[in-house]
């Protein structure tokens, strides 16, 4: 539920709406002034849920934008600030990150899409995002051009951010941890 609401206020307006409207017709036809302030009382919600849910910002729509910070810093080979987003209660996933990124001089770095960011319904401070990135990059002297799908998985730390804890990358349309 709370998707809904602090995710999508487009939900939240025609949800709204379809009160709204009917009871404008009501106090319309019959001309009662207690139907009117139902109806503005409405109004006054419907603002006030818009305006909560662009100032909540919920746990799918911090992972979403953490995954963006990453990309600016992997575009901008910035390994050291890319490495601060992973958590340091798993050294061999941060060890296996510092390994790999050196390898790739990247020149672009965008998500084409986000396919799906879940939380952990047994664990409200777990969640991963699976998404599509378009790289442009230099591997042994060649500049290259690709797609890949990368899965992370995010805990959120006492520090209240959220930091990777395991993550993989493959070829789009491959199966989860085959890498090329």
């Amino acid at each position: 539920m709370s998707e809904i609401l602090f995710e999508n206020s487009l939900a939240i307006i025609v949800f709204g709406l379809f009160v709204f409207v009917p009871m404008v017709m009501l106090a319309n036809h019959y001309s009662d002034w207690r139907i009117w302030v139902g109806a503005g009382a409405i109004l006054a919600l419907i603002v006030g849920l818009v305006a909560l849910e662009r100032y909540v910002v919920a746990p799918r729509e911090k992972l979403r934008s953490t995954v963006s910070e990453m990309a600016k810093w992997v575009q901008r080979n910035e390994h050291e600030r890319l490495l601060e987003y992973f958590s340091e209660r798993m050294p061999e996933v941060r060890q296996q990150a510092k390994m790999e990124m050196p390898r790739y001089d990247f020149s672009r770095c965008s998500i084409t899409s986000f396919n799906e960011v879940k939380m952990d319904a047994n664990n409200p401070n777990r969640g991963s995002v699976d998404f599509t990135v378009g790289v442009t990059l230099m591997y042994q002297g060649i500049k290259q051009s690709a797609l890949r799908d990368v899965t992370l998985i995010f805990e959120k730390e006492s520090d209240g951010n959220w930091r990777v804890i395991q993550y993989s990358h493959r070829a789009p349309f491959r199966e989860p941890g085959t890498f090329f």
